[in-house]
């Protein structure tokens, strides 16, 4: 598969293939042409902990704006996420929100619009993306998602911020894993990543 989009890229056929590498598969691919774009950690919260409360505060107490993505919102979060992401990922969004609607929320401030999805996997619920470009609304997303009571761990691919990553571990996040984010190709120059502060997955890009 690799030598294959390797071929479009350069017949111009393809404009970027992106991917998530371990620390064990970077060397491998840096050597096919894929340029480092960003660090990402995974984060793993299990599901022993009680919801968000105390000192990260209940819902209503973190943001009154932050409330369950209704329906209505997606076609103008998807124009959104548009002009974040680069491409248009509205399919894989609406996916999510069809079979994980408890992990849609969406939150305003100032004017600004931040989102979140999530998708349930085989062993653990996964918070990602997250759209926001203030940190305190990133947290109050992924506090929401753990304001109802969850009986499987909550995993996040964070960006490797310390800030960020130093928010994540006070809700209760440990660290698992870290990946690298690699293009080959047009490394898709119309994103803006630093506006998502946690992304869909390695089996989503």
């Amino acid at each position: 598969v690799l030598e294959r989009t390797d071929a479009l890229v350069r017949a111009g056929d393809l404009r970027v293939v992106g991917l998530d590498a371990t620390p064990a598969g970077h060397g491998i691919y840096a050597q096919r042409g894929f340029r480092d774009a960003g660090g990402l950690v995974r984060m793993r919260r299990g599901s022993g902990l009680e919801s968000c409360s105390g000192e990260q505060g209940t819902i209503r107490d973190l943001t009154p704006s932050v409330r369950p993505l209704a329906a209505g919102d997606l076609d103008g979060i998807v124009a959104l996420d548009r002009l974040v992401f680069g491409a248009d990922r509205g399919a894989v969004l609406r996916w999510a929100f069809s079979t994980a609607p408890d992990l849609a929320w969406t939150a305003s401030r100032a004017g600004t619009t931040a989102y979140c999805f999530g998708r349930h996997g085989d062993h653990s619920d996964h918070v990602g993306p997250v759209v926001a470009d203030d940190p305190a609304l990133a947290r109050d997303l992924v506090a929401a998602c753990l304001s109802r009571p969850r009986g499987r761990p909550l995993i996040v691919d964070a960006r490797a911020e310390p800030a960020w990553l130093a928010t994540l571990a006070g809700m209760g996040f440990q660290e698992q894993r870290p990946f690298t984010r690699m293009y080959r190709g047009d490394a898709l120059s119309a994103a803006r990543p630093a506006l998502e502060p946690a992304v869909f997955g390695p089996e989503f890009g």
